[in-house]
């Protein structure tokens, strides 16, 4: 007996962005978009503090630090040594989605 196993094309699909944020996530995200309102589309990390409302969080750079990484491997935003962090398109989606 003899089987044909039909071929299923296999076509990569693009990843949606993971858009759950937590509160850091959000507060970071809205700094980072103060920033880019100020013609800023590079945020230096100091700048990125000094514009977040939560100052708790703005106290805790290892917090931050978390965050930036959660929010960079959601795809939110993305880094450039030496400019930076700046908010994607999926990230400014995430926000308009709150």
């Amino acid at each position: 007996m003899l089987f044909i196993r039909s071929a299923q094309s296999e076509t990569p699909t693009k990843k949606e962005p993971d858009m759950d944020l937590s509160l850091p996530g959000i507060e970071v995200l809205r700094a980072i978009e103060k920033c880019d309102e100020q013609d800023q589309v590079f945020v230096d990390v100091e700048t990125l503090v000094s514009n977040l409302d939560n100052l708790p969080l703005a106290n805790d750079r290892s917090r931050i630090l978390d965050t930036l990484r959660e929010l960079k491997r959601k795809a939110l935003i993305e880094f450039e040594v030496g400019r930076g962090v700046k908010i994607t398109e999926s990230g400014t989606v995430a926000l308009r989605a709150l």
